[in-house]
């Protein structure tokens, strides 16, 4: 009882002298929320800017309430499910993991073969090199695609997210997926399946980014490096190319992302194969991530080059949503490294929040200001003493306690 009367008493002193405004301490950056008209639910935009100052994952964003409190809120993203008859789930017959590599095999639910399987795959923030198999009676493997790259997921509203591979045309009965780990843990596949139609498996809604500028440049390797800069590293999870060429063309491609200028060390490391042909547009997702420099590697074999003539970079189209009071002043703030995903009660009501809610916009941002110390001389601090005298008296007597209650232990 005594060790927690002194816990309570430190917490207590600490808290009477923690600067005002203190609570905001560690974030960067601050805008000013619209006014609210009306107590209820509002959805308040991510836009490119707030993602600029944010990390990744967007868990250092708090919404303040007259700049003394947070306001609960969850994320919420405008992303329409497949219908269950677009979907076809494959049975995942085993997954073992055995020295460096995990094992998948899956049973082909397809009757008339396909040329993708998609993977649901726990959130993520590592890569891994994955090599396809074939086979017809789970017994004799044959290898369909020795470079397939699992990529990150940074966020998802359920945990999961969907891990779409593409491949050569098939109609095997079983898939072997044979993924790399290295030294570290596996991943956790959680189903598979194929959709009907993996080009509209889910239709998220997508912000664009400011225009990215590009340069092309066709190497003698037979290659050509599409390299689009980002004014600065936006959120990206979407880039779209317009390209013009022979009447006919069918190039394989492969997307690499730099998180800054001056930080090389993911070059080698796609986060996105995918294929550029004539009669389709040319527009391929990566999971979302900061992106400031793009590389796009357009293998071109024989062929002359074709011609990239504009690029856009986007990502997908997020909302807060609180639940805020009217007469009340509301900002945002974000840009702390060490702040965690904040864990809300308001996680577990999201049946309680309406469909349809309005849209609450918000200003411009501005840094923080920090709080220093005021340097004025000790007799105009009033308060200061008579605080330190009542904490050295609670101290005193919380200490005589201590010593009786250990000699009554002695004895």
């Amino acid at each position: 009882m005594t060790m927690k009367n002194r816990h309570i008493l430190s917490l207590f002193i600490g808290l009477l002298l923690l600067p005002n405004g203190a609570f905001a301490q560690g974030f960067k950056v601050k805008a000013p929320l619209d006014a609210v008209t009306e107590t209820g639910f509002y959805k308040i935009p991510v836009t490119p800017e707030l993602t600029t100052y944010a990390k990744a994952d967007l868990s250092d964003i708090r919404i303040a309430a007259d700049s003394s409190v947070f306001v609960p809120y969850i994320n919420r993203s405008e992303i329409k499910k497949p219908s269950q008859d677009a979907f076809i789930s494959c049975p995942i017959l085993s997954t073992a993991t055995e020295g460096k590599y995990t094992m998948a095999v899956v049973k082909n639910a397809s009757d008339s073969g396909t040329a993708s399987l998609s993977f649901i795959i726990a959130n993520t923030a590592v890569q891994r090199r994955t090599a396809l198999s074939g086979s017809d009676d789970n017994n004799n493997w044959y290898i369909i695609d020795d470079a397939i790259w699992l990529t990150r997921s940074y966020r998802n509203n359920d945990g999961n997210f969907i891990q779409t591979l593409s491949f050569p045309f098939s109609k095997y009965k079983y898939f072997r997926l044979k993924i790399y780990n290295g030294s570290s843990d596996p991943l956790k596949i959680v189903s598979a399946g194929i959709f009907k139609n993996p080009d509209t498996a889910t239709v998220p809604g997508y912000v664009t980014n400011p225009a990215a500028s590009f340069i092309q440049k066709d190497s003698s390797n037979h290659n050509s490096y599409i390299i689009i800069k980002n004014k600065t590293p936006y959120l990206t999870g979407r880039i779209a190319l317009d390209v013009t060429g022979p009447k006919f063309y069918d190039r394989a491609a492969t997307a690499y992302v730099l998180y800054s200028a001056a930080d090389s060390s993911r070059i080698n490391e796609p986060v996105a194969s995918f294929t550029i042909s004539s009669g389709k547009p040319c527009i391929f997702n990566i999971n979302s991530q900061r992106a400031y420099t793009i590389i796009i590697d357009i293998s071109n074999k024989d062929n002359p080059p074709l011609r990239v003539t504009g690029v856009t970079t986007s990502q997908e189209q997020q909302y807060l949503v609180a639940y805020l009071e009217k007469g009340k002043n509301y900002s945002l703030l974000a840009g702390n490294a060490d702040a965690d995903a904040p864990q809300y009660d308001l996680s577990h009501f999201k049946e309680n929040i309406p469909a349809v809610i309005p849209t609450l916009n918000y200003g411009t941002f501005a840094p923080v200001k920090i709080a220093r110390a005021v340097t004025t001389p000790p007799a105009k601090n009033y308060w200061l003493w008579p605080t330190i005298i009542i904490a050295v008296i609670l101290l005193s007597f919380l200490t005589y306690r201590l010593m009786n209650d250990m000699k009554k232990s002695a004895s």
